[in-house]
């Protein structure tokens, strides 16, 4: 749950299957979130936000995110977990 990575300048491309965006499914909501915060940013320091995907268990869609400190240091990590509504007719 810890990413040493450096922050992307560009956000990945969205997945070419949206399950959020369903005909049908509805919005999903947050199952869960678990995070663990290293240091909070120094007032005016300039973050950035990244989120990735972690994959998908039936209706429960997995994802991650990071705050990054404007030395590129990481300042927080999180888990969610996001349950998509089950299809109607």
């Amino acid at each position: 749950m810890s990413p040493k990575r450096k922050a992307r300048k560009t956000p990945p491309k969205p997945a070419s299957k949206d399950r959020a965006a369903d005909p049908g499914r509805g919005e999903v909501v947050l199952g869960r979130m678990t995070a663990r915060i290293d240091r909070l940013p120094a007032e005016g320091e300039r973050c950035v936000v990244v989120g990735w995907p972690h994959g998908e268990d039936g209706r429960k869609l997995l994802a991650g995110t990071a705050l990054y400190g404007e030395g590129g240091d990481v300042l927080a990590v999180a888990r969610q977990v996001w349950i998509a509504p089950r299809q109607t007719d």
